[in-house]
């Protein structure tokens, strides 16, 4: 599922549930440049890819352009990486795994500076 989120169309989620791998017969190593794909989108800051690895347990990859620090919203939830790309494990259902990151993302919005969004 694709969506733009609120956070002024400066954040893009994807998310590839179980179920969604398992309609498809796509998982692992098939799915490594999903992260992209949501980054590349004209506007987008970050790029947000959320993939379920085992039931409530969520692999995040991040993508993000200047002014954003992927490494700085990772971390807040354990996990590490770049300033351009990181990535962390978080677990939850889907809707709760989505909200911390996506709070994060705009944590890191607001310390950045990133221009003005609301929710």
């Amino acid at each position: 599922m694709i969506r733009r989120n609120s956070i002024d169309e400066k954040c893009m989620l994807l998310s590839v549930t179980q179920e969604i791998q398992k309609k498809t017969k796509c998982s692992g190593s098939e799915l490594e440049g999903v992260a992209a794909i949501s980054r590349s989108v004209e506007g987008v800051l970050a790029g947000v890819t959320i993939k379920e690895t085992e039931k409530d347990v969520f692999k995040i990859s991040l993508r993000t352009y200047e002014p954003l620090d992927a490494a700085n919203i990772c971390g807040r939830l354990g996990g590490g990486g770049h300033r351009a790309a990181a990535g962390c494990t978080v677990s939850g259902t889907l809707d709760e795994v989505k909200e911390k990151i996506l709070a994060s993302v705009k944590q890191e919005l607001e310390e950045a500076n990133a221009g003005a969004y609301t929710d």
